[in-house]
């Protein structure tokens, strides 16, 4: 658990990074940022809520497929 929470914290990061490069163009980096659909709202940040204010459990929140697709999809980058 605490593996995959680092791993977590980690791929957030790398978003964070790549949205901070953008310099509020972010349409022209959203091809390289990780995320999934959750009710209608983009996830990058899976542990915030939607709206970014407010810690949550990612697993109970988002579910255990969403946050592990979302952690596949950052270790593919780390290949």
């Amino acid at each position: 658990m605490q593996n995959e929470k680092d791993l977590l914290k980690k791929a957030v990061n790398y978003n964070q990074n790549i949205l901070n490069e953008a310099a509020g163009d972010i349409d022209s980096v959203l091809h390289k940022i990780i995320y999934f659909d959750y009710k209608s709202h983009t996830i990058w940040n899976p542990l915030k809520d939607e709206s970014l204010r407010y810690d949550v459990d990612p697993t109970d929140k988002y579910g255990e497929d969403k946050i592990k697709s979302f952690l596949d999809n950052y270790k593919k980058l780390e290949e």
